[in-house]
């Protein structure tokens, strides 16, 4: 090793910010905005910059380089940098280097779960199969808690909360303009799933929920193996023959009700939608609606009891378990066959004797075995894993 070696040193010592050669990050920085589809524009330099800092100190823990008389730059290490490096014989090494390594790293940067995050989103269990648990309104995962431990011996269960849900941290995360219709809830639906890397699930939707479901399995198929309908209507008001339970002025009753006197509308709301023989069950969605803010609920009623989706129905081809409750004050009972009648894949209608709009809560077990019976998996102290009764997909169900 000759002097001027000892005293460049080997990469290791050239820290990033030194390495300011201009083609260098013009070619890594294509190879960045190809994998992300990004502009170069100057809010991106930052994301350029740490790919490839990353890089840069991988290969100097190697020790693949030796500099020679690098000019030493400020920290601020500009990605438009006008001014080439000065050194002697090492530009082609560097132009070199720095393609290498613009080719690795696009590799190694793993996205961040951002809309999970936001959305609360949780997994339980270690089944082969994926059973995604979806609320409706009023309401946010824990209402899920007396069937999920269940799901989870035999599925990998994820829950989630929806924007509009009194457990999100983020109080701004609900666009009453965005979410005025069910698309945006399904487009979440599917970015979500899309997040985990997920396909062919088990959709377990309850309300407005089963729709959005619906709704997603149109845009993307693929995502789904089966759709589970929990108390599920495509319009809540009347009109003509069809029968969805409310008039015009109920749901102006309603919204005025929660805009005007919250607390009263939450007292007078719970007893009429869980049973009230359930007292536990009445406290559970009580403290649900409390924590959620007046304005969001009431555009979410005027959004949800105003809808029409009796229209998309006949592009549902995923295969669904429609799930009736006989005395439901929300959804009549012959919604679920008119739904079954006009979806067009496979379907089936399964009734639960009871009272109210939240089984999960109020007749968990009657729920249980008609999601065993849909599903195919075991009642408690049973062996083996499920077997779909689903068309549509591979068979487990599962993550890619």
């Amino acid at each position: 090793m000759t002097n001027g070696d000892d005293e460049n040193g080997s990469m290791a010592e050239a820290s990033c910010t030194q390495l300011r050669d201009r083609g260098r990050v013009r070619l890594g920085f294509l190879v960045f905005q190809d994998k992300y589809n990004c502009d170069c524009k100057p809010e991106n330099k930052d994301k350029s910059k740490t790919v490839f800092r990353m890089g840069v100190d991988l290969y100097a823990i190697r020790g693949h380089y030796r500099s020679r008389n690098i000019e030493k730059s400020s920290s601020a290490w500009p990605l438009y940098e006008e001014k080439p490096i000065q050194h002697k014989d090492h530009s082609y090494h560097i132009l070199s280097l720095s393609l290498s390594l613009s080719l690795s790293l696009s590799l190694v940067v793993v996205p961040e779960k951002v809309l999970s995050s936001s959305m609360n989103a949780r997994t339980v269990g270690t089944g082969n199969g994926t059973i995604v648990l979806a609320h409706g309104f009023g309401g946010d995962q824990s209402l899920w808690d007396k069937i999920s431990p269940s799901l989870a011996k035999h599925y990998r269960v994820l829950s989630f909360d929806w924007c509009f849900s009194g457990a999100v941290r983020d109080g701004n995360l609900f666009d009453p303009a965005k979410y005025s219709s069910y698309n945006a809830y399904a487009d979440d639906l599917v970015a979500l799933l899309d997040e985990w890397g997920l396909k062919s699930v088990i959709f377990l939707g309850h309300s407005m929920s089963g729709m959005i479901g619906c709704i997603a399995s149109i845009k993307r198929p693929e995502l789904f193996q089966r759709l589970i309908l929990l108390l599920a209507s495509p319009r809540y008001l009347n009109s003509g023959d069809y029968v969805g339970g409310f008039e015009e002025v109920h749901i102006d009753d309603m919204v005025s009700s929660i805009r005007s006197n919250y607390q009263e509308w939450v007292e007078n709301f719970t007893p009429a939608v869980v049973d009230p023989e359930d007292p536990p069950s009445l406290d559970k969605f009580r403290g649900c609606l409390r924590s959620m803010k007046p304005e969001v609920t009431a555009s979410l009623a005027d959004t949800i009891f105003r809808s029409d989706y009796r229209h998309v129905l006949a592009d549902v081809t995923t295969p669904c378990t429609i799930v009736q409750v006989t005395n439901d004050m929300v959804v009549p009972a012959s919604i679920a066959h008119y739904m079954c009648e006009r979806i067009s894949g496979p379907s089936t209608v399964e009734m639960i004797e009871g009272t109210g709009h939240f089984p999960q809560l109020t007749a968990h077990e009657q729920l249980l075995d008609v999601l065993r019976q849909a599903l195919g998996f075991q009642a408690p102290g049973g062996e083996g894993m499920p077997t779909s009764t689903g068309t549509s997909g591979p068979a487990d169900h599962g993550r890619d």
